[in-house]
C-alpha cells in the first residue's frame, strides 16, 4: 500500500513542476485560465501590491480531486 501511495507522490510532484516551469517561462494553459476569476475569488489591490485570495477555484479543485480519488479508490 505505502510503496503505492510513494509512486503516486513522485508522479503528482513531477507534474507540478513540469506545469510550474511552463508557467514561469510564459506558456499559456487556456485550461487554467478560469483560476482566480471565479465567484468568491477575492482580489485586492493597493498602489504596488496584489492579492489574491483564490477561495472559490480552491473550492473547484478540491472538489474535482476529491471525487477523482474517490473514483480511483472504487476501482481497486
Amino acid at each position: 500500500m505505502m510503496p503505492d501511495v510513494g509512486k503516486w507522490l513522485v508522479v503528482f510532484g513531477a507534474v507540478l513542476l513540469v506545469v510550474g516551469v511552463a508557467l514561469q517561462y510564459g506558456v499559456s494553459l487556456p485550461w487554467l485560465s478560469w483560476i482566480g476569476h471565479l465567484p468568491g475569488d477575492i482580489e485586492i489591490r493597493f498602489s504596488q501590491f496584489r492579492l489574491l485570495l483564490p477561495l472559490g477555484s480552491c473550492l473547484v479543485i478540491s472538489l474535482v480531486l476529491t471525487a477523482l480519488l474517490h473514483f480511483a479508490s472504487r476501482l481497486r
